[in-house]
């Protein structure tokens, strides 16, 4: 996995992409753009300054189209995502229909990677996290 590098001028302003800043539990999410490839959500891991090789667990999430086990593409046209304690990364595809969920333990773009969470259960899963957060 090649490591994006970015300053924080071009990490906010992303070539002209919509971007969000988001702290979750393990990391700093945003959506970048280098150049001409393709938009990606990439994850920063939140002790990168104190540790060194952190740096090189950097999460980069983007659409394959040749590959099932990858975010949809209307997941890229997402406003937010939301990490859990375990590094999962829910993620609502812009269609509202779904919502990709990333899985932390499984190496991205591999079988078991992306779930496909439809709305009504992801209804029923916010339901579930708010009585046990509520």
């Amino acid at each position: 996995m090649n490591a994006i590098r970015l300053t924080p001028t071009q990490l906010l302003s992303a070539n002209g992409v919509n971007t969000f800043l988001y702290q979750g539990e393990n990391h700093l999410w945003t959506k970048v753009r280098q150049g001409d490839s393709p938009l990606k959500i990439v994850g920063y891991p939140l002790d990168w300054l104190t540790n060194p090789q952190a740096k090189l667990k950097s999460r980069i999430i983007g659409h394959d189209p040749n590959n099932p086990n990858t975010i949809s593409q209307g997941a890229l046209g997402a406003d937010q995502v939301w990490e859990d304690r375990d590094g999962n990364l829910f993620i609502p595809n812009s269609n509202r229909e779904f919502i990709d969920v990333v899985q932390s333990e499984v190496m991205y773009g591999t079988e078991g990677s992306v779930h496909k969470l439809h709305i009504p259960d992801a209804a029923r899963l916010s339901r579930k996290m708010m009585n046990h957060f509520g």
